[in-house]
């Protein structure tokens, strides 16, 4: 068994983290972007364990005044838009996840009391994501991608930490599912 335990969160981001773990400053790191895992699993003297953690990745919709967010049809469109499936591969390199691992419906891990089987995580439909936006009034024109309303297209603003370069991966994928159906 271990006397002490000394839990670190001084390291400013992660590759200076990295770093520390290459120097034996640090024993175990609990996250890892997937860029690091490459050079990290060339390194005999190091293991790489593969698991859940206690974090989630999730995002955040500014649904406050004159969002276009403020919109429930809106969020509900995007959450058919988006391909979790598409984004995980992106993150892990992976092909399968059990659903109720890697989509959770909140921020609750898998058996937690606080889970509600009866609600499901969305699935990627472009078509039922595409008549929420008709019906929110959002249409493409013939010889336009972009949906428009009273003349302003659909244009969104994702804002990630550049800390993480793995998020850049989601980004791209996020505008990908969004650009199909007619988000800018």
């Amino acid at each position: 068994y271990m006397d002490t335990v000394v839990v670190r969160a001084d390291y400013e981001d992660t590759q200076t983290l990295w770093a520390g773990l290459m120097r034996e400053e640090v024993d175990v790191v609990a996250h890892a972007a997937y860029e690091d895992l490459e050079s990290i699993a060339r390194n005999d003297e190091f293991e790489i364990v593969r698991g859940f953690g206690l974090s989630f990745l999730s995002i955040a919709f500014n649904c406050r005044g004159k969002s276009l967010l403020a919109d429930r049809r809106l969020r509900e469109a995007l959450s058919y838009a988006i391909d979790r499936r598409a984004i995980w591969r992106r993150l892990d390199g992976s092909k399968e996840v059990a659903d109720s691992l890697a989509f959770p419906t909140g921020p609750f891990l898998p058996g937690s009391p606080f889970i509600n089987p009866q609600v499901k995580s969305p699935v990627n439909d472009s078509e039922k994501c595409a008549r929420l936006l008709d019906t929110a009034g959002w249409t493409i024109t013939e010889g336009d991608w972009v949906r428009r309303k009273e003349g302003k297209s659909l244009e969104l603003h994702l804002v990630m930490p550049a800390e993480f370069p793995s998020l850049k991966n989601v980004a791209a994928q996020l505008r990908k599912d969004l650009e199909e159906v007619g988000i800018k």
